[in-house]
Order: structure tokens, then sequence, then C-alpha cells
């Protein structure tokens, strides 16, 4: 079996999605060479994950069906370092693990708490705290690979929602592109809560209110023009 190794000067941000995509490197026949870590000189390889997040009072997540689930498959040891669902002390959580230098294998973080913003993730990558997962996928994660060959529309979403993400949210509730899926896709690439909430909402007004518009000031003649289409009058259509 082949596992990554622990590196003492990098770690990894990245979702739960990509939590489970960086376990699955470690899987036998993963193809990960094993041997440097990736990045020059890191600790013992002993199969322990060190993971960052947020937990409730009523849950562990070292003992919850899920993690038992994951480390029985793959064959690893994932051990939590917790913080709480507070915004203010996961925050400040996150930074003091931060500043102590002695940094998890990954973050798992929720957007509305303590979630990484985009210039934290470019000032921690340029510091080289951070790595992004591209690599680790292409050598780890064939069957994902496979899938974006195959549909590569999918890959092409990451950057577009990282760019322009508010904007695709609000344009979905004003053309015919599904909002369900654009809200999935919205969460599962991370869009920060606030400019979600605003670009849902705000284009959900704007819909609304160019419907009652028309609705206010052509409404008497668009029935008029349906009477005549249907040959009858419209209050007989209900």
């Amino acid at each position: 079996m082949t596992r990554r190794t622990r590196s003492a000067t990098a770690t990894v941000a990245v979702g739960v999605s990509a939590v489970a995509l960086t376990i699955a490197a470690c899987a036998p026949g993963g193809g990960g060479d094993g041997g440097d870590g990736g990045n020059g000189g890191g600790g013992a390889d002993d199969g322990v994950i060190t993971i960052f997040s947020q937990q409730g009072a009523d849950s562990d997540l070292n003992t919850n069906e899920f993690t038992l689930f994951l480390e029985e498959e793959f064959d690893v040891d994932l051990q939590f370092e917790t913080t709480t669902w507070d915004s203010a002390s996961a925050g400040e959580a996150r930074q003091i693990t931060l500043a102590s230098g002695d940094y998890p294998d990954a973050f798992l973080l929720i957007p509305w708490v303590n979630q990484f913003s985009q210039a934290e993730l470019i000032k921690l990558g340029d510091q080289g705290v951070i790595r992004p997962l591209n690599d680790l996928l292409e050598e780890n994660a064939p069957n994902l690979q496979a899938a974006w060959e195959t549909t590569p529309e999918w890959e092409a979403l990451g950057p577009q929602f990282d760019t322009w993400g508010w904007v695709i949210v609000a344009a979905s509730t004003l053309s015919p592109l599904s909002t369900k899926f654009t809200c999935m896709a919205a969460g599962a690439f991370g869009v920060p809560l606030l400019e979600f909430v605003l670009a849902l909402f705000g284009g959900r007004a704007v819909r609304f209110l160019l419907v009652g518009s028309v609705i206010k000031f052509a409404g008497g003649k668009l029935t008029r023009v349906l009477e005549r289409w249907m040959g009858r009058p419209a209050d007989t259509l209900t």
C-alpha cells in the first residue's frame, strides 16, 4: 500500500469531497510515490491523517460512522482537531493553529463558520502553507480524472465559480439555467455564504419585480391577445 507522507511544512485546505479524495490517495494502487511526501522531508509514513474541523456538541468526528468507514476502507487513521460551530471561536482557533506552525494535513471548513477566503488562500499558498489538490488528484484519483475526461465541463466549473460564483447564482434565477443545480454547485465549489444569499435573493427579487411589472403595465393587452388566440374569454381558462 502506498501512503502519502505527512509534510511538516505544507497542508491542504479542502472541502468535504476533497478530503475524501485526499484520503483516497492513500488507497492501494493510488499511484503516489510516498517517498518524500512531495515537499521534501516529512515525518514518518504512519498512515495518520490529521484534520482541523468544526464539531457540534452532540457529535464526535473521531468516532462517527463515516469516519470509521473511511478508516476501514482506506486503511488510515483519521485524527480530528476540532473547534466549535461559533464563527468567532472557530476563526480564532484556526488562526492559532496556523500561527503555531504545527499544521494539520487538511482543513475541513464550512463557508459560514471559518472557511478561508480567496485572499487568504492566495496568501497561504504563496507562503507554502497550503497546496492545491490538482497534482494529487491527477496522481491518485483515476476515476475522477476519467469522469472529467468524459465530461470536461465538470472540471471547468471550478474556476468559473471561483471567479463568477455570485454572478452565476444570480443569473440562474433569471434564466432557464437550473437554480437548484446552481445552488448545489455553488456550495460544492465554496461560494461565500453572504455572496450566495445576496445573489440568490437579489436575483429572485429582480425576477419577481420584472414579472410583476409586466402584469401591471401590460397585463390587459396580454390578456386580450390570449383571448383572441384561444378564442374564448380568459376567465374560462381556469
